[in-house]
């Protein structure tokens, strides 16, 4: 993956193989590229460089089809973990290949799309569309590590899976896994070829959830060589041969990289107010949102303005910094981004954990979905509205089939400045409405039927596919010009390389896996070891990991399990 390119067209030595074919170790601040600007009017060119242009323009239009894909992977099983959640038997299995198959360990258990949608409601014990009265089926989907196939039109990936599974007043349980999926473009459309889930833990909420097989035997795709490329240098091969003469116009191409860039941006986003509102950093939540955005945590009300959000936050969750002693975290899990079609606005859709206490006073699970909104302005992206959806707040020590706290009611000492709809929480059905359309079929989402509805606004997205005036004829662009398009397609690819890396961490320190895990450091990659220091360089990190680590991921009794969440890349 990191030596010459074959195929028909080539691209500037260089380029490609430092952006498509190294290991990721590291994205330097300092390598991050401005924004992406549509190619000025080129000025006339002699053959040769015309010819060259047009080859570099190829590749660049089979570079972005790449990290396009990569991304519309992630959407996909993202997609699925929110479909399970709500009950949406038939949009889940509508995300699958033709003969698309649904496997638990060696097994297939079912095979295409409607027996796909039978197996995934037997497994939740319904008969129809939908979660039953007091049901929680919340599958929290995480740490992918994704890998684009040589063909361009296959990819395999690699998924932690966290379940919490129930029945108000009958049971509860945990469920915990990895899925090694595989992924193909079929009629237009990334789809679920292949879903596979291995088990490595599962009981009931009073056990703990410990129970596990004697073995775990994932039989995960990645290796350290290669873990760090999810697009290697055979699939931009394959594309650049599909692409019609010319590739796609440049003016496009800067559209699509800057709409990667900013889904990028607007993840980070997202993300980064779910970091300091674990930290209750009140001042900085504020701060991200625009004049006149908004904060509505169902059904407390709607607060209007980063000052009133800023005392709405200390009003409702105290005010900063934390107590001694204090637990207040929110692990954002499956989110999906959407840009619109002007560029100027997005939403985005998470699933989120939130583990709450007080030592010697309080624990609580709480489990919700935040759907938000965004705007640019001025170039950069904002927060227009935050809204957040409650869907179960449950005693730590009871679990959810025991206890289910009522959601909480406006605050009589700083009422909010418009009211909210009413909303229960479980153990009340619910149905809480998608801002993105279906990823396969392109269709609205409906919600299931009954219970407490929580509506939500669509947003209308542009397409991926290029159309006829994007590949039409139009004057080669200036090197200049192209050198920014590849750097922009370098850091579009980057972001989720690095996403793998990160990813894999937790792979390897769960099956103890020191020599892979050493093997991804970078020659002068540093490793700090609580109370020993840092070490330096792969062997030294290889040797001081089997000095401290246990010299097998588990034993009969005892097993460890690294969730790695919510990334600001």
């Amino acid at each position: 993956m990191n030596g010459s390119m074959d195929g028909a067209r080539r691209a500037p030595a260089g380029w490609l193989p430092a952006c498509m074919a190294m290991a990721w170790m590291v994205l330097p601040a300092a390598a991050q590229e401005p924004r992406v600007a549509a190619a000025p009017p080129a000025s006339p060119m002699d053959g040769a460089a015309a010819a060259a242009a047009g080859d570099r323009l190829v590749r660049l239009e089979a570079g972005v089809q790449a990290a396009e894909a990569v991304r519309a992977v992630k959407r996909l099983q993202h997609s699925h973990a929110h479909f399970l959640d709500a009950g949406l038997w038939s949009e889940a299995a509508a995300l699958f290949a033709r003969n698309g198959t649904l496997e638990q360990g060696s097994e297939v258990v079912a095979r295409g799309a409607g027996a796909v949608r039978r197996s995934l409601m037997q497994a939740a014990g319904r008969r129809a569309q939908g979660l039953g009265e007091g049901q929680l089926h919340t599958h929290l989907i995480m740490q992918p590590i994704i890998t684009l196939g040589a063909d361009g039109r296959s990819a395999r990936g690699t998924w932690h899976e966290l379940a919490l599974l129930g029945q108000f007043g009958r049971a509860a349980s945990f469920r915990g896994g990895i899925h090694e999926n595989e992924y193909v473009l079929e009629d237009g459309a990334w789809k679920i070829a292949r879903s596979r889930f291995f088990e490595q833990y599962r009981g009931d909420y009073e056990a703990y959830g410990h129970r596990a097989p004697p073995s775990w035997n994932v039989p995960y795709h990645f290796e350290e060589a290669h873990v760090g490329v999810t697009v290697p240098a055979a699939a931009i091969d394959a594309l650049a041969r599909e692409v019609a003469a010319g590739g796609g116009s440049a003016a496009t191409l800067a559209r699509r990289l800057q709409q990667l860039r900013d889904e990028t941006e607007v993840l980070n986003l997202q993300h980064a107010f779910g970091y300091y509102f674990d930290r209750k950093m009140w001042d900085d939540v504020a701060d991200l949102f625009a004049p006149g955005g908004t904060f509505e945590p169902l059904p407390q009300g709607e607060y209007i303005g980063p000052a009133r959000i800023r005392a709405a936050l200390a009003s409702l969750h105290g005010a900063p910094p934390l107590n001694r002693g204090e637990l207040f975290d929110h692990v954002f899990t499956g989110t999906i981004v959407t840009v619109s079609a002007d560029g100027l606005g997005a939403a985005a859709r998470s699933t989120v954990l939130a583990m709450l206490g007080r030592g010697g006073e309080y624990a609580r699970w709480e489990v919700g979905v935040y759907e938000n909104r965004f705007v640019k302005q001025e170039g950069r992206w904002k927060l227009a509205a935050v809204r957040y959806v409650p869907r179960l707040s449950s005693d730590y020590d009871a679990g959810w089939a025991r206890d289910a706290r009522p959601v909480p009611t406006p605050s009589a000492t700083l009422p909010p400045d418009r009211r909210s709809k009413a909303f229960a929480a479980y153990p009340a059905r619910q149905s809480v409405g998608f801002h993105f359309t279906h990823p396969v079929t392109g269709r609205a989402i409906g919600t299931a039927p009954g219970g407490a509805r929580a509506d939500i606004e669509r947003i209308d997205a542009p397409a991926r596919a290029r159309t006829a005036r994007d590949v039409q004829a139009s004057p080669a662009p200036q090197p200049a010009a192209l050198g920014e398009l590849e750097r922009a397609l370098h850091a579009a690819i980057a972001v989720d390389a690095v996403e793998n890396l990160n990813s894999s961490y937790g792979y390897y320190l769960d099956e103890s896996d020191w020599d892979g895990m050493a093997d991804t450091y970078a020659r002068n990659g540093a490793k700090e070891i609580t109370g020993a220091g840092v070490y330096v360089g792969p062997e030294r990190i290889r040797r001081i990991l089997k000095l401290r680590g246990p010299t097998s991921g588990r034993t009969p009794d005892f097993f460890t399990i690294h969730q790695l969440t919510q990334p600001v890349i």
